[in-house]
């Protein structure tokens, strides 16, 4: 009889073990496809500008998801081993470790950035387990969503004009296309998204981008945040009729050739152009992952 009880009491723990394994499992399910859709979010927000699979081939600025994904399965059949190749690439941007030499010549090296481990690798997995081409946008669904696909749309239209400009005629074109059209292209895209959109900055190369009191306080809590490794987040304010939307500005590599420090990333010719268009200049001096200003975005509810 003993032996008995013994035998179902073993019975009901193997039972337990088995029901709670499985919701184990589904809660885990639960939380891989909150994850994937995060990081189909986290690929629009922070590849789209120069890796969209919508753009048309004259448009493109670098190589598509698409096409990296197919260069980078070739020797990475696994997810693991994809993510890692992936991971390791965006943290080197060496040419000579690179899956696609073609692409380095047509469209350059990506500029560096500050790229969070976690999140590449979780863009990475999103683009492995990706079984076709989709369109990237998500809709947005709250002012959050909204402000940030204005502000990485305007982004996208300014940042493919500007390193198509870089690459093929050099940074003083570039600069030269700074000056006479960026503010134009921003207008074109405010009324495409019927909303109000300037880039500002407390150290301002347009008197007329220099930001307000408002804005420099937003400016000053970002900096404090940058300052410990804070992830920089959208500020969104409710002003009634209205939301006054606000959206960091970072600098890559790319940046400093024309903000970094003169005679270090500033070639002199480049320097003596800046002077000469903009003679209050103050953006210059800055370093790789810092703040170079916000997106100040107002937009009806």
């Amino acid at each position: 009889m003993k032996q008995i009880i013994i035998l179902l009491v073993f019975i009901m723990m193997l039972a337990a073990c088995k029901n709670k394994n499985t919701n184990y499992s589904k809660k885990e399910g639960a939380q891989q496809e909150f994850d994937l859709l995060a990081a189909k979010k986290l690929s629009t927000q922070q590849c789209a500008l120069c890796h969209n699979n919508e753009s048309m081939p004259g448009e493109r600025i670098g190589p598509t998801i698409a096409e990296i994904k197919k260069a980078y399965m070739i020797d990475n059949k696994d997810q693991a081993s994809f993510v890692k190749a992936i991971q390791n690439w965006v943290a080197k941007l060496d040419p000579s470790i690179s899956k696609m030499p073609e692409a380095i010549q047509k469209y350059n090296v990506m500029p560096m950035g500050a790229y969070k481990t976690n999140d590449v690798a979780n863009i990475a997995r999103y683009w492995y387990q990706q079984k076709e081409e989709k369109k990237s946008d998500i809709l947005p669904t709250t002012p959050e969503e909204k402000g940030i696909a204005i502000a990485l749309g305007t982004k996208k239209v300014l940042g493919k004009n500007l390193m198509g400009t870089i690459q093929k005629k050099g940074t003083s074109e570039a600069l030269e296309f700074c000056n006479e059209n960026a503010i134009k292209l921003t207008d074109s895209m405010a009324n495409k998204f019927q909303a109000t959109i300037r880039r500002l900055s407390d150290k301002a190369r347009n008197p007329d981008n220099q930001a307000d009191a408002a804005a420099l306080e937003v400016i000053t809590q970002y900096k404090k945040e940058l300052s410990l490794g804070k992830a920089l987040d959208a500020v969104v304010q409710d002003k009634g009729e209205i939301q006054q939307f606000y959206y960091p500005i970072t600098t890559n590599s790319m940046c400093l050739q024309c903000h970094g420090v003169p005679q270090k990333n500033i070639k002199p010719a480049v320097l003596k152009n800046i002077k000469a268009r903009y003679p209050l200049d103050k953006a210059l001096g800055y370093d790789v992952n810092q703040l170079r200003g916000v997106w100040s975005i107002t937009f009806s509810k």
